[in-house]
C-alpha cells in the first residue's frame, strides 16, 4: 500500500499544499471547514509526519520514578521530555499544541479508539499493557510470569486459600494477570487449592478496599491475597486493618508492581519488582525507531518480572 503524502491530502481535498502544511502545523488563515476537511482526510489516510523536534510527549499520569529514567534514556537519543494531558474522547483533535517528535502514553486501561486515534498524529508507544489492533508499540512487564510468581510464592509457603484482587476487566493487563493467576494454580494439581477472582472496578484505594471485603465474602477462609496494582493492595491492606485481620498473621499480602512504599509499608509488602531502567530505555528505543519509520510494524516487548519479598507473607505449617 502506497504511504500517504501530503500532496495526496492536497488532491484528495481540493486545496494547495501550502494549506495543507499551514493545517498540520496549526498556522495561517484557514476557514474552520476547510481545516477540517484537511485534518479528516489526513485521519482516513493515515499521514503522519516526520517530526523533527527534539521534544517526546510524556502522559501526565506516568509516576515520577519512570519520568527520572526515561528522561535519562530520552537525553541519551537527544530529546527532551515534557508532560501532557492524555485526551479522554476519540472525537477530539488529539493536537498536544506543540510540535514534538512522539509520545510515550502510560498505564493499560485506555480506550482502543483514543489511543488509535492519538497514535494517528504522533508516533507512540505504550509504556503498560497492551491494546490490540492499534498502531502503537508497547513495552511492559509480563503481567502472566508476573502474577504467576505471587501464586508459587504464596502456594510455596503453604498457602492454599488464594484471591486475586484484579483491575478493571476491560483493562488488558487485568486479563492477563487473571491468565497468569488460574495457569499458576492449575500448575499444581492435587493441592486441593481454592481460589477466587473479584474485578475492582477501578485502581484507586477505594477500589481496593471494596474488593477486599468481597474477596471476604465470597472465600471467607482466604490466606493469601494478591493485588494486581499497588493502589488496590494499599486499599486491601486498610480494610483488614479495619476489620482487625492482621497481615501476615491471619492473611498474606502480596502487591504486583514493587515501590518505595511497599517497603515503607506496616508490614513491609511482599512485591512484584518491575525492570524498571530497562523498561524506560527500551520505551525510548521503540519510540525513536518508530520516529524514523512511522510505518514500520508494530511491536510488543515484555520484560521479566522478579519477586521482592519481605514480611507480608507468613509461612503456614502444613
Amino acid at each position: 500500500m502506497e504511504k500517504p503524502t501530503i500532496n495526496m491530502i492536497a488532491a484528495r481535498a481540493g486545496v494547495s499544499i501550502a494549506t495543507v502544511s499551514m493545517v498540520l502545523n496549526e498556522k495561517g488563515h484557514i476557514s474552520e471547514e476547510t481545516r477540517h476537511r484537511v485534518k479528516r482526510i489526513v485521519h482516513e489516510l493515515g499521514y503522519r509526519r516526520r517530526q523533527k523536534d527534539g521534544t517526546i510527549g510524556i502522559a501526565s499520569n506516568t509516576p515520577a520514578k519512570y519520568v527520572t529514567h526515561l528522561l535519562q534514556a530520552a537525553s541519551e537519543h537527544g530529546y527532551a521530555l515534557r508532560r501532557f494531558t492524555f485526551p479522554e474522547t476519540e472525537t477530539c483533535d488529539c493536537n498536544l499544541g506543540v510540535n514534538i517528535a512522539g509520545v510515550i502514553v502510560y498505564g493499560g486501561h485506555w480506550n482502543p479508539q483514543v489511543l488509535d486515534a492519538f497514535s494517528q498524529r504522533y508516533p507512540t508507544v505504550l509504556m503498560g499493557g497492551s491494546i490490540p489492533y492499534t498502531q502503537v508499540d508497547s513495552v511492559w512487564v509480563d503481567s502472566i510470569e508476573g502474577i504467576g510468581l505471587a501464586v508459587s510464592h504464596l502456594i510455596t509457603k503453604g498457602h492454599r486459600s488464594l484471591a486475586l484482587i484484579n483491575g478493571p476487566a476491560d483493562c488488558i493487563s487485568s486479563w492477563e494477570k487473571a491468565i497468569g493467576f488460574e495457569r499458576a494454580v492449575s500448575s499444581k494439581p492435587g493441592l486441593g487449592i481454592k481460589t477466587v477472582i473479584v474485578e475492582a472496578t477501578g485502581f484507586r484505594m477505594e477500589h481496593g478496599r471494596i474488593a477486599a471485603r468481597r474477596v471476604l465474602e465470597q472465600l471467607p477462609d482466604v490466606t493469601g491475597i494478591i493485588a494486581s496494582d499497588g493502589n488496590l493492595g494499599f486499599g486491601a491492606l486498610e480494610m483488614l486493618r479495619e476489620l482487625h485481620i492482621q497481615v501476615p498473621d491471619d492473611i498474606s499480602l502480596v502487591v504486583f508492581r514493587d515501590a518505595v512504599r511497599m517497603k515503607s509499608a506496616m508490614p513491609p509488602l511482599t512485591a512484584i519488582g518491575l525492570p524498571e531502567i530497562s523498561m524506560a530505555r527500551e520505551v525510548i528505543l521503540h519510540l525513536v525507531r518508530r520516529i524514523q519509520d512511522p510505518y514500520a510494524d508494530g511491536r510488543r516487548l515484555l520484560l521479566k518480572p522478579t519477586l521482592v519479598e519481605r514480611d507480608s507473607v507468613a509461612t503456614l505449617v502444613r
